[in-house]
């Protein structure tokens, strides 16, 4: 399950020179999912320095680093999504160290003018995620200072590509903005599993079944451990495939276009909860 040390040097050797990396998930409640982010977190920050870790879940605040538990942190601050074992494991790590947390969730007026649009707008599902990207954007940008920072940002594939998918239902999502205003100092990574029975939120849970030419049937036939892979020239991930979006809807995407690299688990499986 862990990804290779062989692996995670060569990921370390492409992002040396960068200021910011998105770390995506393809549904919220995948346990492997977490866990691959925990270890290539830890080694960009013991390795590169990385001082920052975004959190799609958390509002802006100040008090973030003034938590000395990870339970209390996660209870507090963290959709119940992520009330995992897992992710509990990330937060005591980043609690121990010189690390930042930081959120970039919508708050406040943004908040309040986000779902004005969720409801009253034609078409509001499609109006409203554009905004909310749009904004946790601006929040992101208003925060990051790239003379100094190095930052992590966790969230979903669907923020995290470097353009909009038909399956993130946004004229552009938040890590397209990203590489349009940071350029060359932005890398991205999407994580995608072949099969399984996972969260999509909490106790939602999902079937992901590896159809016909798609990525979940790809990762199937072709792999059988955790694998990272940073080199996307092969025909897979230059031409249009197909995806199960969180387990349920399918789209068409050429993944290149939308990460520089890739992390692929054959089987996803539910994470374990903690009781908060």
């Amino acid at each position: 399950m862990n990804i290779s040390q062989v692996e995670i040097d060569k990921f370390v050797r492409e992002v040396s020179d960068k200021r910011i990396v998105l770390l995506g998930e393809s549904a919220h409640g995948i346990r492997e999912q977490n866990l691959n982010r925990f270890e290539i977190i830890k080694w960009l920050h013991k390795e590169l320095g990385f001082n920052q870790l975004y959190l799609e879940s958390v509002k802006p605040s100040k008090k973030l680093n003034s938590y000395t538990s990870g339970i209390e942190f996660i209870k507090n601050e963290l959709h119940e999504v992520y009330h995992t074992k897992e992710v509990l494991s990330l937060i005591n790590y980043v609690i121990k160290s010189d690390m930042e947390f930081v959120g970039f969730e919508i708050y406040g007026k943004y908040l309040d003018e986000y779902s004005e649009i969720k409801k009253n707008s034609i078409n509001n599902g499609y109006d409203s995620r554009t905004y909310r990207d749009l904004k946790m954007f601006e929040i992101f940008k208003n925060v990051f200072d790239i003379e100094k920072d190095k930052a992590i940002i966790w969230g979903h594939n669907g923020h995290m590509s470097k353009k909009a998918s038909p399956g993130a239902y946004r004229e552009k999502v938040f890590g397209e903005y990203v590489f349009e205003y940071f350029g060359g100092f932005s890398y991205s990574v999407g994580q995608y599993i072949g099969a399984g029975v996972i969260d999509h939120m909490k106790d939602q849970e999902r079937v992901v079944n590896p159809l016909p030419n798609t990525i979940e049937e790809y990762i199937s036939n072709n792999v059988e451990s955790t694998l990272f892979l940073t080199d996307l020239s092969d025909d897979v991930f230059t031409k249009q495939i197909g995806h199960s979006f969180c387990g349920g809807e399918l789209e068409s995407l050429v993944l290149k276009s939308h990460f520089d690299a890739l992390v692929l688990n054959p089987v996803g499986s539910k994470p374990e909860r903690l009781i908060c």
